[in-house]
């Protein structure tokens, strides 16, 4: 069982597939404030639905530490 709500809440969604080091996250977002950020491709034509996911995860994110 993860101790971080947010991580727990991402899992269970789906977002998470596969971590390298998910104990390690679990106890950095238990411990600590972090900073997020995805980057997008300015000169691209349009977003899609993937961009759609990382959006959300963001707001998951501001939502815990709002």
């Amino acid at each position: 069982m993860l101790k971080s709500n947010i991580l727990n809440n991402l899992k269970n969604r789906g977002f998470i597939n596969d971590c390298t080091d998910l104990m390690g996250l679990d106890n950095l977002l238990s411990n600590s404030k972090i900073t997020c950020y995805i980057g997008y491709d300015a000169t691209a034509s349009s977003l899609h639905v993937g961009h759609l996911m990382n959006i959300m995860m963001l707001r998951w994110f501001q939502k815990r530490w709002a």
